[in-house]
């Protein structure tokens, strides 16, 4: 393909879809969760800007203000009649609301609350801090709106800032052209050669694993997806307005500088290739002098000394190996069978190897979703143990913290349920694994 081919077809497409505004999504999107642990912004902009400093008393009985209203909103979301929509969007977010904040310090109802959207919602809630604090004498009313103009809602509490936003989708759209494990080198390669920050390009990275957690294939938000929004003062705004601009703009010099090269580097294998080339480059097969071998998919170059002969029928076409493997004897020769293939505890290597990428794949409503890989990424099979009519056992372990408050028996409505059950999640990746061993009967156990 040509440059210019390639720049029609690949580039400006993707320059295109990360200049697509987010923002009016974002803030119409049904469903937000605010946080209203205190009302520190508004506190510090009083005494900044107008060199008042307003009591903790009354900053007290506006944020119990705040959050009766918010409280309210929260009923009126919940109980909307006729909609399922709403009653969707609703549950979604109680599901989501320990994998995006530490359920130790937020309580949905006490300061953190689901509300419809940021114009009907939000903004409500921040004239109800402000009313609260001008009744109760913090200042006058000319001074409320200089102090309201200079509260602004957050970009981003929990990294789903507007830009992130854009270059999830973005990511999207590049997945129907290139494998994004081919993206994602690339990527890696083009920052090695840069002077970019380190928190900037982490970010970037992370969407290509969670990208689809955040919009569609077609690059629009999930309809699960919600914003996690607080206050803060204007001129720190300001600054992480600035901070999304220099993310994307670290993305849009990364897209400008792909080339048609991109579309021939070897993409990532599939699940079963990664196995299979995993299982040719570790086990030793033995075998006896006599032996015809045929390996079929061939996965590694191996140079064998052969009493027979190699020939191709025809030019182009897939050549075919025949004769006999000459092998070192050994005692197990002498065997009648003697047996191939790794042991069931090198097995767990080779399972640990692609289960991540397994469990991530199955991370689909209703079960757990994916969002930032640390669940996928913490399962691991750690040991193997006989049951008592000889089945292997495989154990295996998750970063429990905080993810066991979705384990049956252990954690708590509304989270725990059937259908979020890590362990079911995690038994059914391992055994999509095994499959493609051919193991056989087993079983597995949380430890």
């Amino acid at each position: 393909m040509s440059i210019k081919a390639f720049e029609r077809s690949f580039t400006k497409p993707l320059l295109a879809k990360l200049r697509q505004e987010k923002r009016l999504q974002v803030e119409s999107q049904i469903g937000q969760l605010i946080v209203l642990a205190d009302i520190n912004a508004f506190i510090n902009v009083a005494e900044r800007t107008l060199g008042i400093k307003i009591d903790k008393s009354i900053a007290e009985i506006a944020l119990q203000d705040a959050r009766i209203q918010a409280l309210n909103l929260q009923k009126v979301f919940e109980r909307k009649e006729g909609s399922i929509k709403f009653k969707r969007k609703f549950n979604a977010i109680i599901k989501k609301i320990p994998l995006a904040l530490d359920i130790d310090k937020y309580e949905l109802g006490r300061n953190i609350f689901i509300v419809t959207n940021f114009t009907s919602s939000i903004l409500n809630i921040k004239k109800t801090i402000l009313d609260s604090l001008q009744r109760n004498g913090a200042f006058t009313t000319e001074e409320q709106d200089q102090l309201g103009s200079q509260v602004h809602r957050g970009h981003g509490e929990q990294g789903d800032a507007i830009s992130l936003l854009q270059v999830a989708s973005t990511v999207s759209k590049a997945s129907d052209t290139v494998r994004l494990k081919q993206l994602e080198n690339s990527f890696n390669t083009f920052i090695a050669g840069g002077n970019y920050k380190v928190q900037r390009t982490q970010k970037i990275q992370e969407l290509f694993t969670k990208y689809s957690t955040l919009v569609t294939t077609r690059g629009a938000l999930r309809a699960d997806y919600f914003s996690i929004v607080s206050f803060q003062e204007g001129t720190v705004n300001v600054e992480e307005g600035l901070e999304e601009k220099a993310i994307k703009s670290v993305f849009r010099r990364f897209v400008k500088q792909l080339t048609p090269k991109l579309l021939k580097m070897e993409g990532s294998s599939s699940i079963k290739d990664k196995v299979e080339k995993v299982v040719v480059d570790k086990i030793t097969i033995k075998k006896t002098k006599s032996t015809k071998v045929k390996l079929t998919p061939k996965k590694r170059s191996v140079k064998l000394k052969s009493s027979g002969r190699v020939t191709k029928k025809n030019p182009g076409s897939k050549s075919k190996v025949s004769g006999r493997i000459k092998a070192t004897p050994s005692k197990a020769v002498k065997a009648k069978k003697a047996k191939a293939g790794p042991s069931v505890f090198s097995l767990i290597a080779l399972i640990n190897q692609v289960l991540p990428e397994v469990v991530i794949k199955n991370m689909v409503f209703p079960k757990l979703q994916n969002r930032t890989g640390r669940f996928a990424h913490s399962v691991r099979v750690v040991d193997v143990r006989k049951t008592p009519k000889g089945f292997p056992s495989f154990g295996f372990t998750y970063m429990k913290q905080p993810y066991q408050v979705f384990e049956t028996g252990l954690g708590t409505l509304p989270w725990a349920t059937p259908e979020r059950e890590p362990r079911r999640l995690i038994d059914q990746s391992i055994r999509e694994v095994a499959k493609t061993m051919a193991i056989g009967r087993f079983f597995t156990r949380r430890l």
